[in-house]
């Protein structure tokens, strides 16, 4: 809703500046449609990574939609060795609704998220010297920059039980590279899940082009270089991951 609002009221001020300066509007649009994407892009990334944002109770009305399918979608993650540890809402853009599972024997945790259009998932394991593994089959996961020690690796249109596989073994072949795993406590999940979205954009903030390099990725698909296994990615990420 909060886009929809931002896009109303750019379009209507875009009227407006094309009528009473009489712009030609090949010449806006081609003027203004980046412009506008950096614009949206800000906001978004602004939005759901402010100070302010955290988890909430699932609203009672509304999502039950939402609810039935990723509940359909538990028993998957449950035979892999998981168990549901925690379910919440997180009014973002697009709002979403977010089940956490642990697995059982494995510094595993697994987040699916329904975006309301839309499903995805990750698979993270945290690490010592605030080091992160994240795999997931999102295509666009990968076109922000991220902090150095936020490993990220993504297996598009991948079943959860590949994504599982693949995530195990990177971390299989972290611990043998000397990176060793550091579970979370119970109940710590939720704050680093927070932790992590403002390191996110703390980070984008030291990087003023990140709004034009995240837009050329997004639309070209060129230069996301997550989308292979972390041990094909090593040689680029191991000297950033003692460093204090």
């Amino acid at each position: 809703m909060k886009l929809g609002i931002l896009t109303t009221l750019t379009a209507l001020i875009s009227f407006a500046i094309i009528y009473f300066f009489k712009i030609e509007l090949w010449a806006f649009l081609l003027f203004f449609t980046p412009i506008y994407l950096i614009i949206v892009t800000v906001f978004t990334a602004w939005y759901n990574m402010h100070g302010t944002i955290k988890p909430q109770s699932i609203p009672p009305f509304g999502f039950a939609n939402r609810i039935t399918l990723m509940d359909s979608i538990a028993p998957q993650i449950v035979r892999l060795g998981f168990r549901e540890t925690d379910r919440f809402y997180m009014e973002m853009i697009p709002d979403s609704v977010v089940y956490v599972f642990k697995h059982n024997s494995e510094p595993v945790y697994f987040c699916l998220y329904h975006l309301g259009t839309k499903m995805a998932c990750d698979f993270v394991t945290r690490y010592g010297y605030d080091v992160t593994l994240t795999t997931n089959n999102v295509p666009d996961a990968g076109v922000m920059p991220r902090p150095p020690k936020a490993m990220l690796q993504i297996f598009p249109g991948t079943t959860y039980e590949q994504l599982y596989s693949n995530h195990i073994s990177a971390h299989r072949f972290l611990l043998q590279n000397g990176i060793t795993a550091h579970d979370f406590p119970p109940g710590e999940f939720r704050a680093y899940f927070i932790g992590a979205i403002r390191k996110q954009w703390l980070y984008l903030k030291k990087h003023p082009l990140w709004p034009l390099t995240t837009i050329f990725k997004a639309v070209t698909k060129i230069g996301i270089g997550y989308r292979k296994p972390i041990q094909y990615q090593w040689k680029i990420i191991a000297p950033n991951l003692r460093d204090n």
